[in-house]
């Protein structure tokens, strides 16, 4: 289990560690079960490129966008 914390600005964050360094994550209340990292990071976790596929938003908004597997 990931403890967290909900900040002054009402947001939920938690601490989760990605390539030997922790950094603090908002927490998405509409979560589609993938795991999001800006762009800045991809280079620390050498994303493979898996499959381009649809996402439905929380407000039901889909969306196209590219998968990646790192291990």
């Amino acid at each position: 289990m990931i403890t967290g914390t909900v900040g002054k600005d009402g947001l939920p964050t938690v601490l989760l560690a990605v390539a030997g360094q922790t950094w603090r994550a908002t927490i998405d209340t509409g979560f589609n079960g993938d795991l999001e990292l800006s762009h800045h990071l991809a280079p620390l976790v050498n994303p493979r490129f898996f499959a381009r596929g649809r996402s439905i938003l929380a407000g039901g908004q889909s969306v196209e966008e590219d998968h990646y597997l790192v291990e």
